[in-house]
């Protein structure tokens, strides 16, 4: 008896997961932030709000990250990015200059910063607070608040299928993915030995590289169709 429910268990386990790689499967491959907008774009407001919740938003991929924040109306934008802020002083252990530095940066954060009606004086505060961040903070700080890049902390916040939709992707072959994407605003958002280049590369919807940039490159390795692009 034991044998014979322990089989049956195995055999719902095999089909639900091949059931999951048919599905995702059927999809057509695409590369990995292409596939996270995607993802997004299909999300209702309900979800949209479920998944911004700042430890759900926190345990989800990068691309996953700025590709669900692109998806969402200025006043979502602004709530998660809020609620960014103040986790990230929830959960690290700060001198009071520094959660003085954070509060009032999380203090510039409007809906109207993401829609065409922000002003150069927004523009220019919203600067000076990367840079005070980075240099009272520190550059974990800046890449968590201002890049939405930090490791997963615990398991994936994403559906399940969904999961199973990124791994085909991150692991398919480049002759069957599509144009790659813009994926870099400035050099900090490549690896270390890339660089923001001038290659040419497909303009995703969102934001892309952040709350406040917009990607408009590619990393890429230094040579003839990748250059320094100031």
């Amino acid at each position: 008896m034991k044998i014979r429910r322990s089989l049956v268990r195995w055999v719902a386990a095999t089909t639900t997961v091949v059931g999951l790689i048919v599905a995702a499967a059927a999809i057509p491959v695409s590369t990995p932030k292409a596939g996270a907008v995607a993802w997004a774009m299909g999300l209702t407001s309900a979800e949209r709000g479920h998944f911004s919740d700042a430890a759900r938003f926190e345990a989800m991929p990068t691309d996953y990250r700025l590709a669900l924040f692109g998806a969402m109306e200025p006043e979502e934008q602004a709530a998660t990015w809020r609620g960014l802020f103040a986790r990230y002083r929830q959960t690290h252990r700060l001198t009071a200059e520094q959660d003085a530095v954070l509060a009032r940066a999380a203090a510039l954060v409007s809906p109207t910063l993401f829609t065409p009606g922000r002003t150069r004086a927004q523009f220019e505060a919203v600067t000076a607070s990367k840079l005070a961040i980075k240099a009272r903070v520190g550059d974990e700080a800046f890449l968590y608040l201002y890049k939405f890049r930090s490791a997963v902390s615990g398991p994936s916040s994403l559906p399940l299928l969904e999961q199973v939709r990124m791994t085909i992707r991150t692991h398919a072959p480049l002759a069957f993915a599509a144009v790659w994407d813009c994926n870099c605003y400035d050099h900090s958002d490549c690896s270390y030995y890339q660089i923001c280049g001038s290659q040419e590369c497909h303009l995703a919807p969102g934001w892309g590289c952040g709350p406040y940039d917009y990607c408009v490159s590619i990393c890429c390795y230094e040579g003839p169709r990748c250059i320094y692009v100031d």
